[in-house]
């Protein structure tokens, strides 16, 4: 679309289909092409449904042109479209006659009849016997293979003994003592005992540990400790 303001100003022919300017032919002009003749607007109908009209006025001649490039383009559209009608003329005409045949037809066809060959022969080789070839002896030896199985089948089935398990050995339970362990009380008590069996006193700025009990005199605790065990120990226990 042009905008408002757009001016347009030719100085030559104008191409109506490409908008090319330059010296070229007239639309409804007839030229000869090939021995052929052509008018480039009725092809253009006729190819594309396509009708363009000339202006009326002085604009009339110089733009109801087309140039050689859309020519050359316009004949290739023309044979493009007479092939599709030759191809599709032919097509319909032959599908009419019924004269097109599928390539798939053609093998089924041989499948079937390479069937129907293989099963007549099958059938002919069923239908053929010959009395040389029979054997008694096989009709019984088939009869006693057959009276074998039917005794077999005839017996009961017997399932199996299983072996019996041995049983597993209880575990005795164990005596349970009566007697209560000892807990640390009794020596608890002893060494509470030891420590009320000696009084601190101060003599001469030092600590003395008497023993209760016989008013010995020691100046460490270890050495009191050590009379208590072996003297008043024995005796309080």
């Amino acid at each position: 679309m042009a905008s408002e303001n757009e001016v347009w100003k030719i100085e030559n022919d104008l191409c109506r289909c490409c908008h090319n300017e330059g010296k070229f032919v007239n639309l409804v002009e007839p030229r000869i092409y090939l021995n052929q003749k052509e008018v480039y607007g009725e092809m253009l109908k006729d190819c594309f449904s396509i009708d363009i009209k000339p202006v009326p006025g002085v604009l009339c001649a110089s733009t109801y042109t087309i140039c050689d490039m859309c020519i050359t383009q316009l004949r290739d559209a023309i044979s493009f479209q007479k092939q599709i009608l030759h191809c599709e003329k032919k097509f319909l005409d032959l599908y009419e006659k019924n004269a097109i045949k599928a390539k798939t037809e053609i093998i089924v066809k041989t499948e079937v009849d390479i069937e129907i060959e293989d099963d007549a022969k099958q059938n002919d080789s069923l239908m053929s016997f010959d009395e040389d070839d029979y054997s008694p002896e096989e009709d019984i030896e088939y009869e006693l293979k057959i009276e074998n199985e039917e005794s077999d089948d005839d017996q009961p089935l017997v399932p199996k003994k299983r072996p019996k398990a041995n049983p597993k050995p209880v575990p005795k339970p164990e005596p349970v003592s009566s007697k209560k362990p000892d807990s640390g009380g009794a020596k608890k008590k002893k060494e509470g005992m030891a420590e009320q069996m000696f009084i601190i006193k101060m003599e001469d700025e030092k600590r003395i540990f008497e023993c209760s009990a016989c008013q010995r005199k020691f100046g460490k605790r270890a050495h009191f400790s050590q009379h208590y065990k072996h003297v008043w120990w024995k005796k309080c226990s």
